[in-house]
């Protein structure tokens, strides 16, 4: 089996820009986040269906946190992964309880080697950030089938939250009903006629993700803090759509959830919430 190669072509993002003869220290660490391939994921969906569906018998019986993890571990993705690294003397390395994900860190120089990469220096337009990317890596023929991605090579992080200018709060928890040209909290509130965003901790409320998408718990955590909006993650996750790295690497996958619990718990807050 021949190894994979994963090319990403920057010029897309005018939000950076590729800062020349920056030095690139090799030796400094740099964390990655390889995603592992999961095992039973068409299962997961059948079930999902059901789950959500009020003619099915199992209609509302949701696995839990544990019956998922259980269900999608991939122990063989797990072990060559890990032997993979430690191979390669990187022994800095964590992996979430299921092993979806294996967090490493390692010097710039290492991954470079290993990856076949080339980091260079690009800097956030308006912060003046630096982050260090390659164009383009290699994931090994031992990993092919076992690894999804990885994570911090050569995507570009997203600060799609750095361009919108904090609105004011009102005394009583109302956004202002001033807008800025986008939709955001306060034009849903003026729109709609929304008096109050205090919503009814007895009643809960749930984001279906229709079409495999998932979420990003930090880019709603900043969400909320951005517009005022009282800290609330989401309550529950049954299938585990929380997944920072897929929507940082396919920012494309987590729009649509993103956005659904970004505004449903920016208008209703205090309400328990789910995704499914």
């Amino acid at each position: 089996m021949s190894a994979a190669s994963y090319v990403m072509d920057h010029k897309f993002r005018k939000d950076y820009v590729q800062v020349q003869n920056f030095d690139t220290d090799l030796d400094v660490s740099h964390e990655i986040i390889i995603a592992l391939k999961q095992l039973n994921m068409e299962k997961l969906e059948v079930i999902v269906d059901k789950v959500s569906d009020p003619t099915s018998e199992i209609y509302g019986q949701h696995l839990s946190r544990e019956e998922v993890g259980e269900l999608t571990f991939n122990s063989v993705a797990l072990d060559v992964v890990i032997k993979y690294l430690q191979v390669n003397d990187i022994l800095d390395y964590q992996q979430t309880l299921y092993g979806e994900y294996i967090k490493a860190n390692a010097p710039r120089g290492k991954w470079e080697e290993i990856f076949n990469a080339k980091f260079m220096a690009y800097k956030h337009v308006s912060s003046g950030k630096i982050v260090f990317r390659s164009s383009s890596y290699v994931l090994h023929s031992s990993l092919i089938d076992h690894v999804t991605s990885v994570s911090n090579i050569v995507d570009l992080p997203y600060s799609e939250m750095s361009n919108l200018r904090h609105l004011p709060i009102q005394s009583d928890n109302k956004f202002s009903s001033q807008g800025s040209g986008s939709i955001v909290p306060s034009v849903l509130n003026s729109y709609y006629n929304i008096f109050s965003n205090k919503g009814n901790s007895l009643t809960s409320q749930t984001v279906y993700s229709t079409i495999n998408q998932y979420f990003s718990s930090t880019d709603l955590a900043t969400f909320q803090s951005t517009f005022g909006i009282p800290a609330h993650p989401v309550d529950k996750d049954v299938n585990h759509r929380d997944n920072p790295g897929q929507c940082s690497y396919h920012p494309s996958s987590c729009y649509e959830s993103n956005l659904d619990l970004q505004y449903i718990l920016a208008v209703a807050q205090n309400v328990p919430t789910s995704i499914t």
